[in-house]
């Protein structure tokens, strides 16, 4: 990671609430987004759909969203899911800003 930012590339990084306050604290320029899931039924849907891990790690998993939402006030930048349209399609969005 240090090897890519001193090349000036960015880095982008997929990590937990703990994590990034980390990276914050050691790395005073990072830019921290936060993604708001969907809802828990959907996003149970898409961890079920994924097949990726066993039931209990999902379950592990949807018992903690609550508290990794309750940290989003820490990060520079909040995305919260696109607002559906009447005939329940996504509506246009984008994020608005520099990064």
């Amino acid at each position: 990671v240090e090897a890519t930012l001193a090349s000036g590339q960015d880095v982008v990084l997929e990590i937990d609430w703990q994590g990034a306050a980390q990276i914050c604290q050691q790395v005073p320029s990072a830019v921290s987004i936060f993604i708001l899931p969907p809802g828990k039924e959907i996003l149970r849907q898409r961890l079920l759909g994924r097949n990726q891990d066993k039931l209990g790690v999902i379950q592990q998993r949807l018992a903690e969203v609550k508290i990794e939402i309750s940290h989003y006030e820490q990060y520079d930048y909040l995305v919260a899911p696109a607002p559906t349209t009447k005939r329940n399609q996504p509506a246009k969005s984008k994020l608005a800003g520099s990064l």
